[in-house]
């Protein structure tokens, strides 16, 4: 509910005498949470600055799309990890697959909630970037022939958002 990306155990919780137990135990509380409904907040609410007010629009607008289009994933670059923050945000029904070419940030995106983050290679043209995208989530079975998907980029690729389109996966 309050839409946090990840959790973890700790001290006793961890190394104590039921380890297994507590593991479980978490797994339902999860699983229960994630069931429910999320209580809805502006994306930006603790992000008071114009960038972060605009890419969490963005993001809202980018998640809507997705479940209005029925996609199959969303697709994304990123050289900081800030785009894929906001665009786990919102919680959209599509998994969301971020394309980095740093390593740093690609472990950090493990913890996003819906983030499927993938290592490539520098790629600094935009159509270039969505081709391989596209083709690399299909290698990866993420979608398939026919699907949609949602392509979020910008250029130059991953510095700043002002790329949002609608393909069909040939």
């Amino acid at each position: 509910m309050d839409k946090v990306d990840a959790v973890m155990l700790s001290g006793e919780s961890a190394f104590g005498a039921y380890p297994v137990e507590s593991v479980s135990q978490m797994n339902r509380i999860i699983i229960d949470t994630e069931q429910s409904e999320y209580v809805t907040a502006e994306s930006c609410e603790f992000m008071g600055d114009a960038e972060s007010t605009e890419v969490a629009n963005l993001a809202d607008s980018v998640a809507y799309l997705a479940e209005n289009v029925k996609t199959g994933a969303i697709i994304a670059g990123t050289e900081s990890g800030f785009t894929a923050r906001f665009l786990s945000q919102p919680r959209p029904h599509a998994p969301i697959v971020m394309l980095t070419d740093k390593p740093t940030v690609m472990r950090q995106m493990l913890l996003l909630w819906g983030v499927s983050p993938i290592l490539v290679d520098r790629i600094d043209r935009v159509l270039p970037f969505l081709e391989k995208a596209v083709a690399l989530t299909k290698k990866l079975k993420i979608v398939k022939a026919g699907d949609r998907v949602v392509l979020v980029t910008g250029n130059p690729i991953g510095r700043r958002v002002n790329l949002v389109e609608v393909q069909k996966v040939s």
